[in-house]
């Protein structure tokens, strides 16, 4: 069994005796809220799709796994949501959906299954966002949406989405973060702001240690060596 990342995109392969793509926090509908607020955007679910059949494609997936946050809108469904997700969901591979925070009702918009967790071999996928009693060789999830904020010599700002590679405390388990695959959601900058999930929330990383990637397979080192 391999895991590894894309380079270039915000997800990574599980390859066993098959390829399976792990995608975290499309946020399908996010462009409603975004509307709500003043912010005109049309459709982007068409080039989210597009982006993903372009992976599936030449890097010969045979399944997906949805790591939560599928869908933006909560509680309802906006009408975005009713009309985007189901296209969206016909791929060219099968998929399974890992139920995120953002997920409600998400039922009423296919008829797969919806998990709260999956497991390939030794590794556990969970969005993120609950807690976890499990303690198996790997652990991946999203929901935190990670990004580390740069800042040069003449003080422009700029924020790079990033994956997180560590292990939990006094535990042999490993854990790995992804960024949001939503083009929209830079992320929460691990080096300025508190990050949200169930295993930052609780104290349960072994954080100075905490492994930290762009997505063009930039080594940025440690956590520690970031704050």
């Amino acid at each position: 069994m391999d895991i590894y990342t894309v380079e270039n995109e915000p997800c990574l392969i599980i390859e066993n005796e098959k390829k399976i793509m792990v995608v975290a926090d499309l946020h399908l509908g996010i462009e409603y809220e975004l509307y709500t607020k003043g912010v005109k955007l049309g459709s982007i679910t068409r080039k989210i799709k597009k982006s993903l059949e372009k992976i599936i494609e030449k890097k010969e997936i045979d399944e997906i796994i949805f790591l939560g946050d599928l869908k933006h809108n909560i509680p309802l469904i906006s009408f975005r949501e009713e009309r985007d997700v189901p296209h969206f969901l016909d791929l060219p591979v099968p998929f399974r959906i890992i139920k995120g925070n953002h997920d409600g009702n998400i039922e009423r918009l296919t008829d797969e299954k919806i998990y709260n967790k999956i497991f390939v071999d030794n590794i556990l996928l969970t969005h993120g966002h609950l807690k976890i009693k499990e303690r198996p060789e790997y652990i991946i999830v999203g929901h935190s949406h990670p990004a580390v904020t740069f800042k040069d010599d003449i003080g422009k700002v700029t924020k790079e989405k990033c994956f997180l590679f560590g292990s939990l405390k006094n535990e042999k388990t490993k854990i790995i973060v992804l960024p949001a695959f939503s083009p929209l959601i830079t992320g929460i900058s691990i080096n300025k702001e508190k990050i949200p999930g169930y295993f930052f929330k609780n104290n349960l990383i072994e954080m100075k240690n905490l492994k930290i990637y762009l997505l063009d397979h930039t080594y940025l080192g440690k956590f520690k060596d970031l704050v």
